[in-house]
């Protein structure tokens, strides 16, 4: 039989994996990577950087379609923030083109 958690039990869940997200942000902010900037942590919702432009967000890897060579420049710079991501202990747990943001010609 599985473990029934009590409401007050899933909200503590709740606020420490968004503080968790919250922490992995500054940290990963902090070592150079090119991740949203966190600017405040609630209780159950953290608020980050918008990117995109004034009337749209900025699509996700999968949305778009690049020349090999650029391909080839954004692969260099994704190793290079995982780099960053490691030097602060840090690994990203879905790291796919779902989860990557291309906004200005960059990720």
């Amino acid at each position: 039989m599985g473990r029934v958690l009590s409401t007050k039990g899933k909200q503590y869940i709740d606020s420490a994996w968004v503080a968790n997200e919250y922490d992995a942000l500054v940290r990963a902010n902090e070592a150079g990577a090119n991740v949203p900037q966190p600017l405040a942590l609630g209780s159950n919702a953290l608020l980050m950087e918008f990117l995109g432009d004034s009337s749209h967000p900025a699509p996700e890897l999968r949305e778009v379609s690049i020349e090999p060579v650029v391909a080839g420049e954004f692969f260099e710079r994704l190793v290079e923030a995982v780099g960053l991501f490691l030097s602060r202990d840090l690994i990203h747990g879905d790291l796919s083109d779902y989860n990557i943001l291309c906004c200005n010609q960059g990720l």
